[in-house]
């Protein structure tokens, strides 16, 4: 009876002990597989960041024109990283890394009243009837004066009309969301999502019609579908094919200063690491325009 007593208690105790131990190794192999995501996770961070501090250097020692950057320098070093860069949106593979470049002067500027006012119509977004609004309205936000455009608004229109905030009235805006609080934005139906990509901060003056997407440069300068479809087809010609075409179809723009081929050197850069388990995103915004010096700047930077 002892012994059957004794008998049980020992298989209970290693029964116990079984559990314990199986536990202890479900417990250690979860451990294992976290540590080795966290080190997939910070091995995918330490690419992306040597990959941001690559462009930086790359884009500051390089030649910057129309819409790429060539930079021979780095064959020894990184042999197969490209020696030509496009900053038209494109998509750039080097191993696991992920690259897109986008010339600022290829998207939309907050400073671009006229462009903006027509991408927002053209994708009708708004109204045709708005557009003095719009661009009133901004003139308005940034003028220091008192003095309210014809379908503008200054501050007694946001205070009679329950808006908790007033113009900037400085030259700028701090950011693209603010942008959306002037009259004729704020009260519109927007995607706001979508227009942020295509939209960005900045005092340059010129478009570069070379870097900018064919949808966009056909909503900006008022295209219709027929052009735009033509556009397309020579783009993939030829550069000159494409300029050439453009250049027929907007004569005036041949004569305009906001109309030209040169890159702003301030570009909006997208860096990535993907696998099926670990995603990393860094974007930037980097100016060249301190190449000379031996130096970049970072304007933007979200991770």
């Amino acid at each position: 009876m002892k012994r059957g007593f004794a008998l049980a208690l020992t298989l209970w105790i290693v029964a116990i002990m079984s559990l314990a131990t199986a536990f202890y190794l479900s417990y250690s192999k979860e451990i294992v597989q976290k540590t080795t995501l966290l080190n997939k996770k910070l091995k995918a961070i330490f690419e992306v960041e040597s990959a941001v501090e690559l462009l930086k250097f790359y884009g500051t020692t390089g030649e910057l024109s129309k819409n790429s950057i060539r930079n021979n320098g780095l064959k020894e070093l990184f042999p197969n990283f490209p020696t030509k860069i496009f900053i038209d949106g494109r998509v750039i593979k080097w191993g696991k890394i992920t690259i897109i470049l986008q010339d600022t002067a290829g998207l939309i500027g907050t400073n671009d009243i006229e462009g903006l006012a027509n991408y927002l119509i053209a994708n009708k977004k708004i109204s045709k009837d708005k557009k003095a609004i719009i661009k009133d309205s901004i003139n308005d936000w940034l003028d220091n004066n008192s003095f309210r455009l014809l379908n503008g608004a200054e501050s007694s229109f946001y205070k009679n009309h329950g808006y908790a905030y007033l113009p900037r009235n400085e030259n700028y805006f701090s950011s693209v969301d603010e942008l959306f609080l002037v009259r004729g934005l704020v009260d519109s139906n927007l995607d706001k999502k979508l227009l942020k990509s295509n939209l960005v901060i900045s005092n340059y003056k010129s478009r570069n019609v070379m870097t900018m997407d064919i949808e966009i440069l056909g909503a900006v300068y008022n295209l219709s579908k027929i052009d735009i479809e033509q556009l397309k087809k020579a783009k993939k010609d030829s550069d000159d094919t494409f300029l050439k075409l453009f250049y027929q179809q907007n004569q005036e723009a041949f004569q305009s200063e906001k109309t030209g081929t040169s890159p702003s050197r301030i570009v909006k850069a997208t860096v990535m690491y993907d696998t099926k388990k670990i995603h990393e995103q860094v974007s930037l915004i980097i100016s060249f325009r301190l190449g000379r010096m031996g130096a970049s700047e970072v304007l933007e930077y979200n991770n």
